[in-house]
């Protein structure tokens, strides 16, 4: 099935979750998460996970070090969330001592002067000569957005 086919039977689902029943949820329950629901969950919070689910099932679940982060959140861990990392195709332009430096975004690296990189991390150290973290180098830490 097509993408735009998937959006549109998703769309489709969402939209007919708020007029099933508790009985018919619990039944999309067990179909979307394998398992029994949790005992004295209101109806209306079965309709938002299974939505949640729904979707995560077309468009894709949470990163792990966002995952990472929630689950240390949740233990009462504090730390930074992680940065976001911006959508293949981005430009990123940085000026460092007098030079302009571009950075394309690519599925799995970043391409910098004929050469694809894993990590923005490995570009700042090349562009600077030292280590830096390459995230707050190219602005695109959590804070910068």
């Amino acid at each position: 099935m097509r993408q735009a086919q998937k959006e549109e039977r998703l769309a489709r689902d969402l939209a007919r979750l708020p007029e099933l029943t508790r009985a018919d949820l619990c039944c999309l329950w067990r179909r979307h998460y394998g398992c029994e629901p949790i005992p004295g969950l209101s109806a209306s919070l079965l309709a938002l996970a299974i939505a949640y689910r729904m979707q995560e099932t077309v468009h894709g679940g949470l990163s792990g070090s966002l995952q990472s982060y929630l689950h240390d959140a949740a233990g009462g861990k504090q730390r930074s969330p992680p940065a976001a990392r911006p959508q293949p195709g981005t430009v990123l332009v940085r000026e460092w001592h007098g030079k302009m430096h571009e950075v394309t975004v690519l599925e799995n690296g970043y391409h910098y002067r004929d050469v694809t990189h894993r990590s923005l991390t490995s570009l700042a150290r090349q562009i600077t000569g030292i280590h830096r973290s390459g995230p707050a180098f190219f602005g695109v830490t959590s804070h910068a957005q």
